[in-house]
């Protein structure tokens, strides 16, 4: 989901790099989300938002780079072997959704702030 309008999510994890995208398919536009993490405990990473992607028709529109500390923690728990529950929130780190406003300066402080249900694809 992107605001008001909800696509098909899919996340791609490169765990010997450290590294994940989230894709949103929404018709014509297509936003990806690069990141990178630190391994706090076994169940726990620090995230570090790197680049917002747009294509629009299949244009790569120019890449956004996230301000430097924009992180969040994320706590997870595994159902099963392609299941996982993570909680997140910022966590210390630096918000440029709450800067600008597009939730409430005190909401998704707590590194279990939110929580996101994902499955392994086929």
């Amino acid at each position: 989901q992107l605001g008001p309008w909800v696509g098909e999510p899919f996340q791609t994890v490169d765990v010997d790099a450290k590294r994940y995208c989230n894709r949103l398919e929404l018709g014509p536009l297509i936003v990806e989300l690069a990141a990178d993490w630190q391994v706090r405990d076994s169940t726990t990473w620090r995230v570090n938002f790197r680049t917002l992607q747009f294509t629009l028709f299949g244009l790569e529109l120019p890449q956004i780079s996230f301000p430097k500390g924009t992180a969040k923690t994320w706590c997870m728990t595994y159902t099963d072997a392609d299941t996982r529950v993570v909680r997140a929130g910022a966590d210390g780190g630096y918000s440029p959704s709450r800067d600008m406003g597009l939730y409430d300066k005190d909401q998704g402080l707590e590194k279990d702030a939110f929580v996101f249900f994902m499955t392994r694809a086929s």
